[in-house]
């Protein structure tokens, strides 16, 4: 793959590419809408780029740079070409019947609005990051935007900033540590907006430390404080082999002493009598990807919570899909048998009918599905759904198990994986039984709302998503005789701590001994200081149980985790359960050791 300047050779593929990815109509209509979005974007550049392989364009970037910056030739022949495609008449249009045209137009508009009211001082624009679908998942965009933040920085640019549409994985702007500084409503189309992101990734030369902020003595807590520098190269993009030859860093609470062993150095840790609660959920193949009846347009749609409680069949889903801005009221979709991977001619297996919006979700939506022919819904989706990895792994073609963990149950639930358990393998989990460790199992079902950042400044007016979970009276009985004889209980990720801390019942009986957490037991709500509160089995409950710094635990006394995305709910957590210095020392110290970050990452024991 290569990276050049665009030129007029290219415009016709990346016009492509444009009416593919957004323009809900078919043939020569929509290709004449793509050409004229990307005459927008040109017009409105001064640089552009574009990945390719051979002749066959890829994908494409197109910036607008700092005051008084360098423009590209190529941009100029690119316009002619562009403007060669469309007949007078498409050259005229300023408002079409088309949505996605009509938002182009809106976001130039914002682009200009926000320029205004934040200035542009040595601040690079990003008009248009758009990778072909069979291209999609290789880092292209990636790898696009990195040639095009150098040119910012050669033009003297400090940041960059992009409008993008709130329906797509906007996720990944927040993993190269950009910041979302507005949020726009659409004044032509309901519910449907942007978000303005402005940062410039890895500057160099920061006076932050190279992992956290400070806190100052005596100011309100912010999101700030739980965010971090970390390079691109350290997000792991596959699973260790085998699963617990990864690293381990261990943390003691006492002192914030670290150590760096391997996982599977973990059993030195473990003590006879002790508790180790996993989660069992299972993964299910909850993307798929198929096409809108009537256009053949690509849509993404990503299952989160079957909707029992307005269809009691099971039929409807509450979905993430994309592209929203075409998949509204009425849409029809169908999937193939392989999904993504389906040949050509392969059968429908599964058909979609978008029937209302989720309030207060932006991609958000009600969706009925109807198998075809004599397959239950659960075979179709098997038939044509992929197991959803986050969005910071791209490209991965390995075995899809490996986002499972050993010990999952047979049905699937989530659409996430609990990672910290990824790390566990058969042996090492029969080395931990016969050392005399205890095991037990609750289930929580992952929502995909656990890769979402914390967009407020400040924490506590974030709102947590609510996931469903299950714990038992078995596990309950465990905790009680593993507290009883002075042992610990370590939770394997913090799904299983927030399934075990929110079964914690404040207003229940004390229990003898009191049910409280190593180093919180002078909380003020501990369970010895209130006289009450005792742990309760939970079945087919709902949690947002949101723990950040001040949070007192009652059940966990230690705890594996990943490291975590910054500024996310789960970095509050680990912070709550040490302290935020200790975390963001030890994440310093992981970094400086070449730790793998995320899902597919190295683990850590918090004791």
């Amino acid at each position: 793959m290569e990276i050049r300047n665009i030129g007029e050779q290219h415009v016709a593929q990346a016009a492509q590419i444009v009416a593919d990815a957004w323009h809900d109509d078919e043939g020569e209509r929509a290709y004449h809408l793509g050409t004229k979005e990307l005459l927008i974007h040109l017009e409105h550049s001064n640089h552009g780029l574009v990945a390719t392989e051979g002749d066959k364009v890829l994908g494409v970037l197109l910036l607008a740079g700092p005051a008084g910056c360098s423009h590209d030739e190529g941009l100029d022949a690119a316009c002619r070409a562009a403007r060669e495609l469309l007949s007078s008449d498409e050259l005229g249009i300023e408002c079409p019947d088309d949505d996605a045209l009509v938002l182009v137009y809106e976001e130039e508009e914002l682009i200009e609005q926000v320029d205004e009211e934040l200035g542009r001082e040595k601040v690079g624009v990003i008009a248009l990051v758009i990778v072909s679908s069979e291209a999609r998942g290789k880092g292209i965009a990636r790898t696009l935007l990195q040639r095009g933040i150098s040119w910012v920085r050669e033009q003297g640019g400090e940041e960059v900033r992009l409008v993008t549409s709130d329906d797509c994985d906007w996720t990944i702007y927040e993993h190269w540590n950009m910041r979302r500084v507005k949020e726009i409503e659409s004044q032509t189309q309901d519910d449907f907006g942007v978000y303005v992101y402005q940062g410039l990734p890895d500057l160099g030369g920061k006076e932050e430390p190279a992992c956290g902020r400070s806190v100052k003595e005596g100011r309100a807590m912010r999101t700030d404080d739980f965010d971090y520098d970390l390079p691109d190269e350290l997000i792991a993009q596959a699973p260790a082999e085998p699963r617990d030859s990864c690293k381990l860093l261990v943390l003691d609470r006492e002192d914030g002493h670290v150590e760096h062993r391997v996982f599977s150095d973990i059993i030195d840790y473990l003590e006879p009598g002790d508790l180790v609660v996993v989660n069992r959920t299972r993964v299910m193949p909850a993307r798929l990807i198929g096409r809108k009846e009537g256009t053949g347009g690509v849509a993404e749609t990503l299952l989160l919570t079957r909707r029992e409680d307005i269809d009691p069949l099971g039929s409807t889903w509450e979905c993430l899909v994309n592209p929203g801005k075409r998949l509204r009221q009425g849409a029809r979709i169908e999937y193939r048998a392989g999904g993504l991977l389906a040949p050509e001619g392969a059968p429908v297996v599964l058909h979609a009918e978008v029937i209302d919006f989720v309030e207060g979700s932006r991609g958000g939506r009600l969706v009925r599905f109807t198998p075809e022919g004599d397959r239950t819904l659960d075979e179709a989706v098997h038939a044509a759904g992929h197991v959803p990895l986050p969005p910071y792994i791209q490209g991965y073609e390995g075995d899809p198990e490996k986002y499972q963990t050993v010990y999952a149950m047979h049905e699937e639930h989530s659409a996430a994986a609990p990672t910290a358990g990824l790390h566990f393998t058969p042996e090492l989990i029969e080395r931990i039984r016969e050392k005399g460790v205890r095991w037990a199992e609750v289930e929580l079902e992952v929502g995909i709302d656990t890769f979402r950042l914390v967009m407020e400044d400040d924490p506590r007016d974030h709102t947590i998503h609510t996931e469903r979970y299950h714990v038992s009276q078995e596990v309950v009985d465990a905790v009680h005789e593993t507290k009883a004889a002075g042992h610990r209980v370590i939770a394997i990720g913090t799904t299983s701590v927030r399934s075990l801390e929110s079964a914690f019942e404040p207003s229940a009986p004390l229990s003898e001994p009191p049910m409280m957490a190593r180093r919180f037991e002078q909380a003020e709500d501990s369970a010895a200081l209130l006289g009450r509160g005792d742990m309760v089995a939970r079945e087919n409950a709902s949690t947002s149980l949101y723990l950040m710094p001040g949070s007192t635990f009652h059940v966990v006394d230690a705890m594996v985790t990943n490291f975590h995305v910054p500024r996310s709910t789960l970095m509050m957590l680990v912070s709550a359960f040490a302290t935020r210095e200790q975390i963001m020392a030890a994440y310093a110290s992981a970094i400086e050791e070449r730790y793998r970050f995320f899902s597919f990452g190295d683990a850590m024991l918090i004791v």
